[in-house]
């Protein structure tokens, strides 16, 4: 096979992939067991970048699973076959949680076909099964296969196209065991005297044959939310003789679980933890004016000492006391300072559970902390509820970091729990260009911005990591750079307030020349020419991470001796209830022409009947931006 006939575009296709999951008695450490299989066909060049390695993430705290029986093999296309030798596998520590193993496959050429095999073994029997029907590549056949002790009764979720086949059968087994001091909690292998036991086993199998590829795009949470997916969710579990253990309960138990932890609700229950950040920052709420200028203090000190790790987390390690020593820690970490803190100043606060756009949506029926990966604040500051988010050094008091951004939030409260919307900054950019186009088609001039925001969060961030070159970039016209030089960076170090900017246009090739005419092209902010949506047919939401507002504007005068032969037409693109507005002018007076784009996102979430219609209004902004002014000699 040199194409894969149903998607000839495909530059690799899955021939087949297997997981059988498996639970195992007689194991104390590692009761269960998932085998899986996977065989690629590698049919472009773009293959070779994209599948050419395999990554083999697994949860390693607290020695919570493991990967053994790895194996790996190459097949070349004359039928040669290249075993992977170890040191082709690869062990790294991702962070405190997770690690991986990669495979780097030898020799790979189009027409190969990469094949390997591992198990995972783990303890995670509130979540057996976590399996994906669909790649951002085809699929030939996919199975699923689960053999689970009738013990354990599981909520079976499902996402995507459904798999073609399902079968669910029980089969009774005789386990002979021998050991007995065993643990009592589903996620421990079961407590059972020695013995003989029949067991039934319930199976089930899942099978999807000839799956389509689902390619990524922009604007999205994470394609995990999309893809073809079946995963198990523990709602409760029986052992002989022993009553029924519901672990799936209700959000308010599951709140009350967490207040019950000694390292999160312990820090907020009791007094001292709040009391020492108080006493770390200096602050006595009793010497500030406003609520607003104790949370300002509290946030600007820890934004300052303390250090985020990079790590995503509710905050449930860690007491306070061992926070303020190690002067750093996680994005929950972080915030579970900033809210014991608050607590002890008398301000109201709640803690909020979420999930980051690249972790996933919730699931706002199933009351699991696992979903979550985040926690932030909401407090209330002389009246006005606002959103804290510690960790991000450009982010202001009362902005939640852009990739948490996520739809919803979970509050948790003793006294009550809540699902609430988070609510992202509007971000706002305006471009200010005064200059004069010269006959060699030159642009001199000068160029004022102002950012707010998102956007100023992230012109601030640009400068951090370009320092001196910051700045080079940030416009362009045609596909090439309009170099700036002698930039002013005003209130670059405030993230409290705009960031503006000043700078110098000269010599800028913007137009091309010909003997007798001039033509001008726009000049843009870079990356606002880019063509977002790309696919002709997309099959998931198109999903914005916050409103922005663009606007450009540009006053150019035009070289002596030659007049304006032509305009572009205005133009306005607005989607239904205005969610997306596209607006472009073209005015002239004597001697000046001056140029208005604006670009305004209102709404965030499309569905994807909406998506030709976003296509076409944003192939017809992109378009209208190459239409060119036309002057002409006299």
């Amino acid at each position: 096979m040199q194409v894969y006939a149903p998607d000839t575009e495909a530059v690799a296709v899955v021939l087949s992939q297997t997981s059988r999951v498996k639970y195992d008695f007689r194991q104390e450490v590692y009761p269960l067991r998932d085998d899986r299989h996977v065989v690629i066909k590698i049919l472009k060049e773009g293959g070779i970048h994209e599948y050419g390695n395999a990554e083999i993430n697994y949860y390693t705290h607290d020695n919570y699973s493991k990967i053994g029986d790895l194996k790996a093999i190459v097949h070349l296309p004359d039928g040669t076959q290249v075993k992977v030798e170890d040191s082709q596998i690869f062990e790294q520590k991702v962070n405190d949680y997770w690690s991986s193993k990669r495979i780097a496959f030898p020799k790979i050429v189009p027409g190969a076909i990469i094949e390997y095999q591992y198990a995972v073994l783990s303890r995670n029997m509130f979540e057996p099964v976590d399996w994906f029907f669909q790649r951002g590549i085809p699929i030939i056949y996919s199975e699923l296969t689960a053999q689970i002790p009738e013990w354990f009764e599981y909520v079976i979720l499902t996402q995507g196209i459904p798999a073609d086949n399902t079968e669910k059968g029980i089969q009774t087994e005789n386990i002979q065991l021998s050991t007995i001091a065993r643990g009592n909690t589903a996620w421990e292998p079961s407590k059972l005297m020695s013995g003989s036991y029949q067991v039934k086993f319930i199976h089930y199998t899942f099978i999807s044959k000839d799956v389509p590829a689902l390619e990524e795009e922009c604007c999205i949470t994470t394609m995990d939310d999309y893809y073809g997916r079946i995963r198990f969710r523990l709602n409760s579990f029986q052992f002989p003789q022993r009553p029924i253990e519901p672990v799936l309960n209700t959000w308010p138990k599951l709140a009350e679980g967490l207040y019950d932890i000694t390292d999160w609700g312990g820090q907020f229950r009791n007094k001292r933890p709040g009391e020492l950040v108080l006493e770390a920052a200096g602050i006595n709420p009793a010497s500030t004016s406003t609520e607003l200028e104790t949370a300002q203090k509290l946030y600007d000190y820890l934004n300052t000492n303390f250090q985020w790790n990079e790590y995503y987390d509710m905050g449930l390690s860690k007491d306070i006391s061992t926070l303020l020593k190690l002067k750093s820690g996680s994005s929950g970490a972080l915030n579970k300072l900033m809210h014991a803190a608050l607590l002890q100043a008398g301000i109201p606060s709640e803690p909020v559970m979420v999930s980051t756009r690249e972790h996933g949506k919730l699931l706002e029926l199933y009351p699991f902390t696992e979903q979550f990966n985040h926690m932030v604040v909401l407090a209330t500051l002389d009246g006005k509820e606002t959103w804290i988010d510690l960790g991000h050094t450009y982010a202001p008091l009362g902005m939640l970091r852009p990739n948490v951004v996520n739809t919803r939030g979970w509050v948790v409260s003793e006294d009550k729990t809540e699902w609430v919307n988070l609510v992202p900054k509007e971000s706002k950019s305006v471009y200010l260009i005064k200059g004069n186009i010269d006959k060699e088609g030159n642009l001199n001039g000068e160029l004022e911005a102002r950012f707010t925001g998102y956007h100023a969060l992230n012109q601030r961030t640009s400068l951090s990591k370009q320092k001196d070159k910051f700045g080079e970039n940030l416009m362009e016209n045609t596909n090439s750079s309009v170099k700036l030089t002698s930039i002013e960076l005003i209130d670059a170090d405030d993230v409290s307030i705009p960031f503006k900017l000043k700078a110098k246009i000269i010599n800028q090739p913007v137009a091309t020349v010909t003997p007798d005419k001039i033509f001008i092209s726009a000049i843009l902010p870079q990356g606002l020419d880019d063509l977002p949506f790309k696919l002709e047919k997309r099959k998931y939401p198109i999903e914005m991470n916050y409103p922005e507002d663009i606007s450009i504007i540009l006053d150019l005068t035009v070289p002596d001796g030659y007049t304006i032969e032509s305009l572009p037409a205005p133009v306005i693109f607005i989607t239904e209830n205005g969610g997306i507005q596209v607006a472009y002018n073209v005015t002239q007076m004597p001697g000046k022409v001056n140029v208005t784009l604006k670009y305004i996102v209102k709404q965030l979430q499309f569905d994807p009947a909406e998506y030709s219609t976003l296509r076409e209004i944003h192939n017809a902004r992109r378009q209208k931006f190459t239409e060119q002014i036309v002057l002409s000699k006299t």
